[in-house]
């Protein structure tokens, strides 16, 4: 890992560039003071060069990326609301930058006519913001801004242009449902960012989001809050290019947070971010190592894989609970049985063969309970619930 004792060091965005070597973003300071960073190091993990942008503000650079021409271009996040694009030459000295106020871009790239892409979220309203996507010419000059969202806090984690220059944006969408967690919200554009389709997902809030090499699919970044527990835990998810799932994999440490995902040599996947340990302690970078099938191969520390077979949401609940079983799980569920913390059982429903259940609570009392849902597979799944109202 990167990092220095007392010191915060909190890694966003990473890319190989053509000499081999890599470029890793994040922010760097002490207490609530932040600046943007930019770590180069090569494939040994040995330092090359490290560079801290100061700002006025608190900022921290969200993504980056390398130009056709071997420069180095990131998005960082200012407090307050505003984002500011940089430029820099291979050696991270800043050539030029843009500043977009009342905006605040989670990722950039650049695009097939030289300009670049941004994808963020503003806010519209108290309660109330909504996902930009923004196009500029190669000086960071905005050309067009689309948006997109319902009513509530959407926002957006990456954008991908397509070989038709059309984009791909995985986002998420607040359904308002309280204690509810956001869906993956996917949008297709054309090259204008006119929406031609989109599609909602249960898989939590998307990081970055990348076109696999043998066509065949998507792969993104996501990170889950737990609502009782309150910790994140990071995931990482493949789909077809119809939007279905192929796999969900979710993992945790003492707290993470996933971010970037790139795809390696060997079709598998890297994925970094950052864990925090006991007790409030500073957070570290993470570089984790993924197969094809989502597996881990390599991490810098210890990860423990969460079965995502069944989701149970929202939970802590409030008068119902929605009883979910992952699209790749070939089963349906087929009883639930619910019993509280002196192991009565309170609930028991047969028959349903489905891969979706709703609970209704309203009836029950505040407190801890278990479900075990059995499916038509034979087998048996048991998770906690909390009732909060």
């Amino acid at each position: 890992y990167i990092g220095e004792i007392g010191r915060y060091e909190n890694g966003k965005s990473f890319v190989q560039l053509d000499d081999g070597n890599f470029i890793v973003a994040g922010g760097v300071g002490s207490g609530s003071e932040r600046n943007s960073y930019l770590v180069k190091i090569d494939e040994e993990a040995n330092i090359n060069w490290d560079m801290e942008y100061e700002t006025p503000l608190s900022s921290q650079a969200n993504f980056v990326g390398e130009t056709t021409d071997n420069n180095i271009y990131f998005v960082e996040r200012i407090i307050g609301d505003s984002s500011k694009l940089y430029l820099t030459d291979a050696s991270g000295n800043v050539i030029w930058t843009q500043t977009y106020f009342d905006v605040t871009y989670d990722e950039v790239a650049e695009t097939s006519d030289g300009g670049y892409v941004l994808i963020g979220e503003q806010e519209v309203e108290p309660d109330n913001t909504d996902i930009v996507l923004t196009k500029t010419n190669d000086l960071g000059v905005v050309s067009w801004t689309q948006t997109f969202g319902g009513p509530g806090m959407d926002g957006a984690g990456s954008v991908l242009q397509l070989s038709d220059d059309g984009f791909i944006i995985a986002a998420y969408y607040d359904e308002q449902i309280p204690d509810q967690y956001f869906r993956t919200y996917l949008i297709r554009t054309d090259d204008q960012g006119n929406e031609i389709w989109s599609t909602m997902l249960a898989l939590y809030s998307p990081g970055h989001i990348i076109e696999c090499c043998g066509g065949n699919g998507y792969v993104f970044s996501t990170t889950w809050v737990e609502l009782f527990e309150s910790k994140l835990y990071f995931g990482i998810q493949k789909i077809d290019l119809s939007g279905n799932i192929i796999f969900n994999k979710l993992y945790r440490g003492v707290q993470g947070n996933g971010q970037c995902v790139i795809e390696t040599q060997d079709s598998g996947f890297l994925l970094t971010g950052s864990t925090q340990g006991a007790g409030g302690l500073p957070s570290d970078m993470r570089l984790i190592k993924f197969d094809s099938a989502g597996n881990t191969t390599l991490s810098t520390g210890e990860i423990d894989e969460i079965s995502t077979v069944l989701s149970i949401l929202p939970n802590p609940a409030v008068d119902f609970v929605i009883l979910r079983l992952d699209e790749t799980y070939q089963g349906t569920i087929e009883a639930v049985r619910l019993y509280n913390s002196m192991s009565q059982k309170i609930i028991n429903q047969e028959r349903i063969s489905s891969k979706e259940k709703v609970l209704d609570l309203t009836i029950l009392s505040n407190g801890i309970y278990f479900v075990d849902i059995i499916t038509s597979l034979g087998d048996t799944l048991t998770h906690k619930l909390i009732i909060s109202k």
